[in-house]
C-alpha cells in the first residue's frame, strides 16, 4: 500500500515496524478502522502497548480496542 495503490495483497508489519509511529489516512470506507484494529491485535499479541488518539472522539473504535484487550 503506497500512495493509494492497493495490490490486493495483505500488508504485514514486522515487530520492528510495529514499534514505530504510524499514520493511517484514507477516504471514507477505505478500511482505516479495520487496519487499525488489526494493528492493535498484533501489538497486544506481542504483549506490547499502544496509545490511541481519535480527533473525532468516536467511542465505538475505542470500545473495540478495549474489547480486544
Amino acid at each position: 500500500y503506497l500512495r493509494g495503490r492497493d495490490a490486493g495483497r495483505e500488508l504485514w508489519l514486522s515487530l520492528d515496524d510495529m514499534t514505530r509511529h504510524i499514520l493511517m489516512f484514507g477516504t471514507t470506507g477505505a478500511g482505516k478502522t479495520e487496519a487499525l484494529l488489526g494493528y492493535v491485535l498484533g501489538q497486544l499479541g506481542y504483549g506490547k502497548g499502544l496509545i490511541y488518539s481519535d480527533g473525532k472522539a468516536q467511542n465505538d473504535v475505542a470500545a473495540a480496542i478495549v474489547s480486544l484487550a
